[in-house]
């Protein structure tokens, strides 16, 4: 941007430019900046380049990222598009959002504490689905379903989740103009068993397993079969976690799968 030739007067300048400035979430660095050296070089309009994401980061002189044109996949969600300026006696006068993408892409998370059944589960997803499309301004939605909560009947959504994914399928395929892309159990169960409970017993020890499996996360196992596995397999996050929550998160999962098979009914 230094290298950048100095304003024309009686001009309306633009620059256009490819980068990251000082740094945004989820973009590699790219031709580093500020806004302020952006703003110093005099012109009227910074259109910017590199970052997906939506954002004016100034109004006076104008320095925006547009974002792009269409989301291409569920981290680039909502309206996608351009911005319209128009100028008036050489100075920008508006400067306004388009919307141009022809799919949107939705994740959408859903409570799941007050769900008593799979039928009542089925009735909320219909219901949220049903909304979710007619938000989506007339486009073709592909959503990300994330089911969240303590549950009555987590250990029963574990279990039956292919069942419950045809299920949601047949709920898209339904409504129309809807493309489930993927959806994610994330519930969990209203009371967890404790320290306490099956003291002893082989079910404690197993428990007791997961719950110290954060060794073999790290280890050099895991990373052998990473390099073997096909990438597509890993979607859009690590195959081994990257941070201890992370972890924990999915130690708390394994947990949860292994009380699901073992355990009848959904008592803890």
């Amino acid at each position: 941007a230094r290298n950048y030739p100095a304003p024309v007067q009686g001009m309306v300048n633009i620059g256009l430019l490819h980068t990251a400035l000082a740094g945004r979430d989820g973009h590699e660095p790219y031709a580093p900046c500020t806004a302020t050296e952006l703003a110093d070089k005099g012109y009227d309009y910074w259109a910017l380049g590199h970052v997906h994401r939506r954002e004016t980061v100034s109004e006076d002189p104008w320095i925006v990222f547009p974002g792009n044109l269409q989301g291409r996949h569920i981290r680039e969600t909502g309206p996608r598009g351009a911005m319209l300026v128009r100028v008036d006696k050489g100075m920008i006068a508006s400067v306004d959002f388009q919307e141009l993408d022809v799919v949107r892409w939705q994740l959408l998370r859903l409570d799941c504490r007050h769900i008593n059944s799979t039928d009542g589960l089925l009735d909320d997803v219909r219901a949220t689905l049903e909304e979710a499309v007619s938000n989506a301004d007339g486009r073709p939605l592909m959503l990300r379903l994330e089911l969240h909560g303590p549950c009555a009947v987590h250990r029963q959504l574990l279990r039956d989740q292919r069942y419950l994914q045809s299920e949601f399928d047949g709920l898209a395929i339904d409504i129309g103009d809807l493309w489930l892309e993927r959806v994610v159990f994330h519930t969990r169960p209203q009371r967890a068993i404790g320290a306490e409970e099956g003291e002893g017993s082989s079910l404690q020890a197993l428990l007791s397993s997961v719950d110290e499996a954060t060794d073999l996360l790290t280890g050099p196992e895991l990373r052998t079969l990473e390099k073997r596995l096909p990438g597509e397999l890993f979607g859009d996050g690590p195959f081994i976690p990257e941070d201890e929550a992370a972890r924990r998160q999915l130690l708390q999962e394994v947990r949860d799968m292994v009380l699901a098979a073992i355990l009848p009914g959904d008592q803890p």
